[in-house]
């Protein structure tokens, strides 16, 4: 299990809009599997779901 296996997207209180969040977490030049786990496969799987 790697790294990006381990990491969840979260805020408690958004400065930025989601949609900010989200442009920059696509322009960061992670692949797509990478932010799929991101943004929310690895919370499923946290999750048991």
């Amino acid at each position: 299990m790697g790294l990006m296996d381990k990491i969840v997207f979260g805020s408690d209180y958004p400065l930025l809009s989601p949609k900010r969040y989200e442009k920059g977490i696509l322009e960061s030049g992670l692949d797509e599997k990478d932010v799929q786990k991101l943004m929310g496969l690895n919370a499923m799987r946290l999750l048991g779901m």
